[in-house]
């Protein structure tokens, strides 16, 4: 999953390397990419994101994505 992640934060910004750490509030992404981003997770993952879950926590890094979304999709 965290792969996948990344591949979708790669087609907003593939300007930078990313890891599964790398901050992406810090000149990463904007608000707008971050509903682009929205967008893209709920296409690739089949899946609604819901408002509770739309804090900046959660969009840290690609690996805190990747744990909401195994929450979302009812994982541990």
């Amino acid at each position: 999953m965290l792969n996948d992640v990344i591949s979708c934060i790669r087609q907003i910004n593939d300007q930078r390397k990313i890891s599964d750490d790398t901050e992406l509030f810090d000149d990463f992404l904007d608000s707008f990419d971050l509903l682009t981003l929205v967008g893209l997770l709920e296409d690739k993952f089949n899946v609604e994101i819901p408002g509770e879950e739309m804090d900046e926590t959660n969009f840290r890094t690609p690996a805190s994505i990747a744990l909401m979304l195994n929450k979302i999709r009812g994982g541990t």
